[in-house]
């Protein structure tokens, strides 16, 4: 038990699960953007997007951006290394193939235990 006691455990508790299973969700489509071409404009999807994410590449390094952080927050120090490797290289005009491997690396770290 820690000093938040056993109903704030719990909640916290919560907040990493919540964490954990949307990290997985960004890494899962940060997958299929490595396979898409990385510099086209984003599909029109009709809902709102911001034009941070005018292209595959730009939602890329987002994703990636938002992984490091929480994964790192929550003990996946592994998976947020990587994440952020993963974002630095899409940042400097990297290829898909050369970011792939990270990205899959964070994806196999978040289906284990905090590392």
């Amino acid at each position: 038990m820690s000093a938040l006691g056993p109903e704030g455990d719990a909640v916290m508790a919560m907040i990493a699960a919540r964490a954990l299973d949307r990290n997985r969700e960004r890494a899962a489509r940060l997958l299929v953007l490595l396979e898409e071409d990385l510099d086209a404009a984003a599909p029109d999807t009709g809902a709102p997007t911001p034009a941070t994410r005018a292209t595959a590449r730009d939602e890329a390094v987002t994703l990636a951006h938002q992984i490091a952080g929480s994964a790192g927050t929550f003990g996946y120090d592994a998976a947020s290394d990587d994440a952020r490797t993963a974002m630095d290289l899409l940042a400097d005009g990297a290829e898909a193939g050369e970011v792939a491997p990270f990205a899959a690396s964070v994806r196999s770290l978040l289906d284990g235990p905090p590392a």
